[in-house]
């Protein structure tokens, strides 16, 4: 094993110490707000998709507010 003649002092490990929480920091707010955009991108999704159900669901019942006759004339098969 190679002895180096001049180990590091507690202010160097220190130091090191110190260089490694910070970058663990910069990557932990990196994380954080990689996930903060997934999740608002999530949400503005969620939205436009319950609009697109409500939109549906309005139509489903306009059409089941519809008289009958004018049902049964849309719904009728073609005849050949």
């Amino acid at each position: 094993m190679h002895s180096n003649p001049n180990p590091p002092t507690e202010k160097e490990h220190h130091e090191l110490v110190e260089a490694l929480v910070d970058v663990g920091a910069a990557w932990a707010r990196y994380g954080l707000g990689v996930g903060r955009a997934a999740l608002e991108t999530s949400a503005r999704t969620l939205s436009v998709t319950a609009s697109a159900l409500d939109a549906l669901a309005r139509t489903f019942e306009q059409r089941r507010e519809e008289p009958s006759d004018a049902r049964s004339v849309v719904e009728a098969p073609a005849a050949k």
